[in-house]
Parts: C-alpha cells; sequence; structure tokens
C-alpha cells in the first residue's frame, strides 16, 4: 500500500493545508464566549449548592426539635434507632449522651 492509501484507511486527512485551519481560532469573541459559558455554569453551581444548604438547615431544625421531645427519643431507642451520623449530630450541638 502507498503511505497515502494508508493514511486515508485510517481516518486522517493527508491536506497540510488542513493543518492551518483551525490557527487563529482562539479569537477574543471565543475566548468572551467561553468565560460566559463558565460563569453561567458556576452561577448554576452556586444556585444548586444554596438550595441544598437551605434543605440541610431545615432537615437539622427539624430533627433538633423533635430530639428535644424525649417520647421521641424514647421512640427511637424502642425501634434501636438512637444513632446517627457524626456530622448531624455536630450540626446539632448535641451532649454526648443525647447523640447515642
Amino acid at each position: 500500500m502507498t503511505p497515502y492509501l494508508l493514511n486515508t484507511t485510517l481516518g486522517k486527512q493527508n491536506n497540510p493545508g488542513d493543518r492551518n485551519l483551525h490557527k487563529g481560532q482562539n479569537t477574543v469573541e471565543r475566548l468572551v464566549k467561553a468565560y460566559k459559558r463558565e460563569s453561567q455554569r458556576q452561577k448554576g453551581l452556586i444556585q444548586k449548592a444554596k438550595v441544598c444548604e437551605a434543605k440541610l438547615l431545615f432537615i437539622v431544625s427539624a430533627v433538633s426539635k423533635l430530639l428535644h421531645d424525649e417520647r421521641f427519643r424514647a421512640l427511637l431507642r424502642a425501634e434501636s434507632l438512637d444513632t446517627m451520623p457524626r456530622y448531624l449530630s455536630s450540626k446539632l450541638d448535641l451532649k454526648p449522651a443525647e447523640a447515642s
């Protein structure tokens, strides 16, 4: 086989002019578009983080109120659900005896 046929069968372009087409495409406009896209992506991530934080605060508040009820804590102990993740316990500012 000739080198040209080998290159075309592998899907490579054998036209040296094609390599220079992509030079100079990193123009100011492309960089501005990329910057805007990235800033929009990051704004979306910030919104998602704010929603997650609000949900976490709600859960922590609800669990805190429930754990102040002795009957609820007795129910948790009766069902062997009297332990909780350390992270949640630290957010609730419980004494060690209340957390376990």
